[in-house]
């Protein structure tokens, strides 16, 4: 991913680890080598918990028990020209133990 220069990756992943809690995650996220989706569009709350142990009813708050922001998307600079929005599901919750994540793109880009 961080190879391709001008090829457009998007890294979509369950990392099971907060960004912020990863040494690597962050020292990639902070030097600029790639871009965490959610958070460079959310900058009020870079780090919404996307799961909840036990599963979700209603949407999570950062800090509550059992919760955490493990789901991710990562992108190079590429990449990021290509998203137009992500965006958290909270209507596809249903007991589930991870929000559902629309990326949408701009075809015109690609």
């Amino acid at each position: 991913m961080l190879a391709a220069e001008d090829a457009p990756y998007i890294l979509l992943m369950d990392g099971n680890i907060e960004g912020n809690a990863s040494q690597l995650l962050r020292m990639l996220t902070l030097s600029g080598q790639i871009i965490n989706v959610y958070g460079d569009r959310n900058t009020e709350s870079p780090y919404q918990p996307t799961y909840k142990f036990g599963g979700i009813e209603e949407q999570l708050v950062p800090g509550d028990k059992g919760t955490s922001a493990i789901d991710h998307v990562f992108v190079n600079h590429a990449g990021n020209h290509v998203i137009d929005n992500i965006t958290l599901r909270w209507d596809l919750v249903d007991g589930h133990d991870h929000v559902p994540i629309d990326v949408d793109l701009n075809s015109e880009v690609i």
